[in-house]
């Protein structure tokens, strides 16, 4: 997570819970790259 953190402090961010969640990118980004119907 390191590279996360240093972007977590570097903008300044209020985060309060970070996940992991293995094997799902592509998943994930057919979510968020699919048409909207």
């Amino acid at each position: 997570f390191v590279p996360v953190n240093e972007l977590i402090q570097k903008f300044g961010w209020q985060v309060e819970e970070l996940h992991v969640e293995r094997g799902r990118l592509d998943e994930v980004f057919r979510t968020i790259t699919r048409e909207v119907a």
